[in-house]
């Protein structure tokens, strides 16, 4: 039995030169193609399992169901076979990291991130389910993060333990008492109680698991031993990841409870439904992250296009050069100093469109002065117009009563001739006399006869003469001629 160690050829073609990594189920090495001239992997079993049948035949299996398998997300097995008594394979070289050696070095994933990588796994296993595999033991240490032209390409690792569809290959695996096949926080409920009742959703509650890991850097089920972590798969509730990290959307914790039911009826019942849900959480997640916290109003730096008067609307190039006024030329506020205002004309786009700048509120308040300034003016001009016609009323009322008072004054004129002047004594009142049918009768008191009256005060009515203190009569005044008095047609009979 050969040891690999470098410079041992394998199957005259195989130069070994480094090991790349070890384990207790075998090695890896880094090891050249002599005649392609290129770099490989090749895979020994370890030596102290090379006794065990059930050993040798995993191990077989694993490489003949990797070489069967044509995705760019599966490991490329290109050659098997035994040398000096050590079983081997051949594949493909990988640089990178396992996703365990990640997750070790940043603790746990971001959404995107997970989604990036869990529709490359899916992909993997959609093309490993078609063809009636179930996998049994998908954990972050058999996902590899390949590095390939600046790209990351995920890589499903060690098919060792998959089940076929036939269940042949495995079957003295599945029978052997008190084994239990696959990583246990990994394993599905149907797993832990019976690793023959599998089908290919029970990869799925695997990957839900690692999903759990990547997202909140927790195990859903945690546990210090094997029985303890199977009890908890079986029975324990999943916590939400909501939970565990505060600020991820609601809806991922909907999707675990369908990812980890236990009953397989209740799950996704394909990878690609799988991959489809998480992909669209996680899109609706970073579009709602990628929005401002205080997002502006919608209203706010707008350009509002107004079309009037049936004007046709406006082109594409006179919306794109509508653009909100500058605060330069926003109108000032009253009282700042300024006794102009600052607001530009209305452009005129040529398309019967107007422009409607808003930006701050106290631009909106600005904006919104000018309407009700105009409301305003509407208004006044209004009280303008029915405040001059009441006063129109008012003066139009004291014009006919001033009227009404120069006719009696004249009267008044005219009958003190009759009479001497009585100094500081009242003047004689005179009013107009009623129409001829309704008109009063002198009064029998008066000293002057009605022969005495001129000619133009027939019908008016004379209050007495003044006398002096003494009783007896003032002397008459000088006597005027007559004057005639216009009666105004509007003056309206006592």
């Amino acid at each position: 039995m050969i040891t690999p160690e470098p410079g041992v050829v394998i199957a005259g073609r195989y130069m070994l030169e480094r090991p790349l990594a070890r384990g207790g189920m075998g090695s890896i090495w880094i090891a050249r193609h002599r005649d392609l001239e290129i770099e490989v992997t090749v895979k020994f079993m370890a030596p102290a399992l090379i006794e065990s049948a059930e050993m040798r035949a995993r191990f077989e299996r694993e490489a003949k169901v990797a070489a069967r398998l044509r995705s760019q997300h599966i490991v490329q097995v290109h050659d098997y076979g035994v040398e000096d008594g050590m079983p081997y394979m051949v594949m493909e070289l990988l640089f990178g990291e396992s996703l365990a050696d990640r997750l070790k070095r940043e603790g746990r994933l971001s959404l995107p991130d997970t989604a990036r990588l869990l529709t490359q796994i899916c992909k993997a296993l959609r093309t490993a389910h078609e063809e009636g595999l179930v996998h049994r033991d998908l954990k972050p240490a058999n996902i590899f993060l390949a590095r390939k032209d600046e790209e990351e390409v995920v890589k499903i690792l060690d098919f060792g333990i998959v089940k076929t569809r036939e269940g042949t290959g495995d079957a003295q695996a599945d029978t052997a008492t008190g084994v239990v096949l696959g990583s246990v926080h990994y394993m599905s409920p149907e797993q832990v109680r019976s690793s023959r009742q599998v089908d290919h959703r029970s990869d799925l509650w695997s990957i839900g698991v690692i999903l759990y890991r990547l997202l909140t850097g927790n195990l859903p089920f945690p546990g210090k031993n094997a029985g303890d972590v199977m009890v908890r798969i079986c029975t324990d509730p999943v916590q939400p990841p909501s939970w565990v990290v505060p600020g991820l959307p609601l809806e991922i914790d909907a999707f675990f409870l369908r990812a980890l039911a236990r009953d397989e009826t209740e799950r996704f019942q394909s990878a690609q439904e799988l991959a489809e849900a998480w992909s669209a959480i996680a899109t609706e997640a970073s579009q709602v992250a990628s929005q401002p916290a205080n997002p502006q109003p919608p209203w706010q730096n707008k350009t509002v296009p107004i079309v009037y008067g049936g004007a046709p609307a406006p082109s594409p190039a006179a919306l794109a050069a509508a653009q909100p006024f500058p605060p330069s030329q926003r109108a000032m506020p009253m009282g700042t100093g300024s006794s102009q205002s600052a607001v530009p004309p209305m452009p005129d786009t040529g398309s019967g469109t107007i422009r409607v700048a808003i930006s701050s509120s106290a631009d909106r308040s600005s904006s919104a002065a000018a309407p009700m300034s105009k409301g305003r003016t509407l208004w006044l001009v209004w009280a303008a117009v029915i405040a001059t016609a009441v006063g129109g009323i008012a003066i139009g009322a004291v014009f006919l009563g001033g009227t009404s008072e120069s006719v009696e004054a004249e009267t008044k004129a005219d009958s003190a001739i009759d009479s001497p002047p009585v100094p500081a004594v009242s003047t004689p009142v005179i009013q107009l006399a009623a129409p001829a049918d309704s008109a009063a009768e002198p009064t029998p008191s008066a000293s002057a006869s009605p022969s005495a009256k001129p000619a133009g005060t027939a019908g008016a009515r004379v209050a007495p003469a003044a006398t002096s203190p003494e009783g007896s009569a003032l002397p008459a005044a000088p006597k005027a001629p007559p004057k005639t008095i216009t009666p105004n047609p509007l003056d309206i009979p006592d």
